[in-house]
């Protein structure tokens, strides 16, 4: 039927190509900041589309400087769909972002990654890549330059 067959797929994806796998799940896609003083970082709910509504997902940051106290949620869900915007108000530049995507209940770890903002300015863009490791690669690319920083993202 067509559950043997489903599940014979996602068996051969996960021999030749767990990197498919990966991204079938919810996930951060990029983060920007234009000017420095502000950031927006998008997700999607990969092929789960129970969580592609508003609020089935949530954002989570922590930053020394922003919320010393712990993890804080999101300062601002933007009108357009899996966005998180920082007002400058939660813009620290030079000290180290991570940002968490969890489930609406916060039992899920979806996606975890960390970055300085002025890492991801005007003209640097994430990228995935793919490939067999025990932890998700983050990479951040410079349009046109070739160099290539890496930033680890944890999976739970």
């Amino acid at each position: 039927g067509a559950g043997t067959s489903l599940k014979g797929l996602c068996y051969l994806q996960s021999l030749c190509c767990p990197a498919l796998l990966e991204f079938s799940r919810p996930h951060f896609t990029s983060c920007l900041s234009w000017e420095q003083e502000t950031f927006r970082c998008w997700w999607t709910a990969g092929n789960l589309q129970n969580l592609s509504q508003a609020g089935a997902l949530r954002v989570f940051f922590l930053n020394e400087n922003v919320s010393p106290g712990g993890w804080d949620e999101c300062p601002h869900y933007s009108s357009e769909p899996n966005q998180c915007y920082f007002s400058s108000r939660y813009t620290s530049v030079w000290t180290p972002y991570c940002l968490q995507l969890l489930s609406a209940s916060l039992n899920v770890t979806y996606d975890e990654i960390c970055f300085s903002v002025e890492d991801i300015g005007a003209g640097w863009w994430h990228l995935r890549t793919l490939g067999n490791t025990a932890t998700s690669r983050w990479s951040l690319r410079a349009r046109p330059k070739v160099s290539i920083l890496l930033i680890k993202s944890t999976d739970n």
